[in-house]
């Protein structure tokens, strides 16, 4: 009888956090100029789209009984309407890169991490171990993405950085020659690399940031968390979150 009371009080929590009663829809930040392969726009409409990040949420829509949609904006907008309370959660995110917005958020557990890399054209890579190795150089950049590690060289002039709307310009001008390196995600450059011939040939360079990334929540959702940090552990665990990664690598 004991156990069987133990069993009931457990399954009276599950069905708490994950049972249809409490079941809810939230807007989720998809950058509109894609950021593959968080986020893929295909070709056939502007809002089909596929990644890991409609991989990870429609594994835990499986597991939660709350659904998820997809807002599609610049990144300058998509902060915005964070910061604004129109749009719940915003993924992929460490807290660092979002603490001076007007609105930081909230964080779910850590889930996977972001490591942003040097990326060169064929037969230029060199090493760059300290910002001062970049001086003089132009940087190629997404716009609204933050580097604290090189924030004092960028506002000191020691290097000069150019902002382009997302990694899939960055690549094509780096191809054009118009940078002399970029910093783009690791994952994405693997992502570009096998799956476009003419950026086969570019050179992954030194590492510049390896951090947790998380699911930004609005606080106006913070009982979000509730329900959404069990599903993370859990696809954690089991091995859910790195087969989503692996399949875009």
């Amino acid at each position: 009888m004991n156990f069987l009371y133990r069993f009931c009080i457990t399954c009276s929590v599950f069905w708490a956090l994950f049972g249809p009663a409490h079941a809810e829809t939230f807007t989720v930040i998809a950058y509109q100029n894609a950021n593959p392969p968080n986020n893929i726009r295909n070709l056939d409409h502007i809002n089909s789209h596929s990644g890991i990040f409609v991989d990870l949420f429609a594994r835990i829509e499986q597991l939660s009984s709350d659904k998820f949609e997809f807002r599609f904006y610049p990144v300058s907008r998509a902060l915005r309407e964070f910061d604004q309370g129109l749009v719940d959660i915003e993924p992929g995110i460490h807290p660092s890169w979002r603490q001076h917005r007007k609105q930081p958020g909230l964080y779910s557990i850590e889930y996977a991490k972001s490591t942003e890399v040097f990326l060169f054209n064929q037969g230029k890579r060199v090493s760059i171990k300290k910002p001062i190795y970049l001086s003089g150089k132009t940087l190629g950049v997404v716009r609204g993405y933050v580097y604290p590690i090189l924030t004092q060289a960028f506002e000191s002039g020691l290097i000069k950085r150019v902002d382009n709307v997302s990694e899939f310009f960055l690549l094509k001008q780096l191809a054009a020659n118009r940078y002399d390196q970029i910093l783009i995600g690791y994952d994405t450059a693997l992502y570009y690399m096998k799956r476009e011939p003419k950026y086969k040939h570019f050179e992954v360079g030194d590492v510049v940031s390896e951090l947790t990334v998380h699911m930004r929540i609005h606080p106006s959702k913070a009982y979000l968390l509730e329900r959404l940090n069990p599903a993370l552990q859990q696809m954690v665990a089991n091995g859910d979150v790195e087969r989503i990664y692996a399949k875009y690598r």
